[in-house]
Formats: structure tokens, sequence, C-alpha cells
């Protein structure tokens, strides 16, 4: 099968670049050569197809996404190894409706869980406790300066749960104490990681109303 896997690297627990590969080991052996043998590979995303117009669009979302939580990455461009992820708005359409017909399915039982979350009280009370100066959390930084300490803990735990929704495992995260802290119902992490969505959507919306 053709696939193209969507990718970031971390150091220290920060990520610092977004690429796509054929062959995830290859790639990681690769960037070890060149970035240190204490970098950590994730893959984040995938595509059936080798098609460029297929996954360079894939690639480009989740450089602005990961620059939208803060994050600095080295790549050069949205796109990650050339220009922009479309070359028209036509182009552009075409892929959108392509990309949501396959996904639609997906999009549908993740729908369903989404909009009725209520924060657990761990959760909750860890909000309320930094808003009233109770508690103080760690401080997370970049060369641009400092970044929302839960956004970064939404950011991270949400992709610790796409890894384990693919059947991997995550070094010193377990499904059953994310499902404990958020409130989660489900015995997969796959069955979870919509709710998590909800709870992401929520919280930036709850950012931008503060």
């Amino acid at each position: 099968m053709e696939i193209t896997y969507i990718y970031e690297l971390s150091k220290n627990g920060i990520p610092f670049y977004i690429g796509k590969t054929k062959d995830l080991k290859d790639r990681e052996n690769k960037h070890k050569k060149k970035h240190g043998n204490d970098i950590i590979m994730t893959e984040i995303d995938s595509v059936n197809s080798f098609d460029k117009k297929y996954w360079k669009p894939l690639e480009t979302f989740w450089i602005t996404q990961y620059k939208s939580f803060g994050f600095e990455l080295i790549n050069k461009n949205e796109g990650g190894g050339g220009q922009g992820g479309w070359r028209t708005q036509e182009d552009k359409k075409r892929y959108m409706k392509e990309y949501d017909k396959r996904k639609n399915n997906e999009l549908k039982k993740e729908n369903k869980c989404r909009g009725s979350y209520t924060p657990t009280q761990q959760l909750q009370q860890a909000l309320q406790q930094v808003e009233a100066n109770q508690l103080q959390t760690p401080t997370v930084s970049t060369s641009n300066g400092t970044i929302d300490y839960f956004g970064y803990q939404l950011a991270v735990h949400h992709f610790n749960l796409k890894i384990m929704s693919r059947g991997m495992q995550c070094r010193g995260i377990k499904l059953k104490d994310l499902k404990a802290y958020y409130g989660l119902k489900g015995r997969t992490a796959a069955d979870c990681l919509p709710q998590f969505e909800a709870i992401m959507e929520a919280y930036k919306a709850r950012s931008q109303n503060n």
C-alpha cells in the first residue's frame, strides 16, 4: 500500500520539525545522524498515496497547526520541502473535496462525540487554581518567549492519543491516566480521541474569551 507519513521531530519534549516520508525508520535514522540520537520522531498523520497533491497539503496543515501552538519549527516554508501546499485555489478546492470524501465516515463518528464535554473535576480545579494564583504551572519556553502551559499540555496529550489510536505506546503516558484526568469515556484511544478534540476546542474558545 502506498502510504505517506507525516511526522514530528522533537528534542527535550519540544517539537522542532514537521516532515513527510514513505519510510519512517529510514528517515528517523537519517535525522538522528543530522540532529543527534536524542531526538524523538513521532508519526502524527498519514495519507494513502505517494502523490504530492495529497500529502503536501496535509504536511502544510500540520506545520501551520504546530506554529499556531507557539512552536518554533526549523521548516523553511509552510510546505516542508517546497513551495505552498496548493498552486491555485482550484487545486485546494479539488483536494479538500477528495480528502473530505475519504474522511467522511471518520468525521461523522467524531462529530457524534463533540459538543457535550464537561471538564473533569481535576482539570477544572487546576484551571481555577491557576486563575486564583493558587497554583503555579511549569514554564514552557521557546526562543520567541513562553507559551500557554495548558495549551501546550493539551497539544502534547492530543498527539499522545493519536499515537495510541494507531496501536503504538507512548513512553511515560498511559491511556487510563488521560481518561481519568480529562474524563474521557471509551475502551480505546480511538474512542477517546474525538472527545479529547472537543476539549481542545472548548479550551481554545475559553482562552479567546478571557
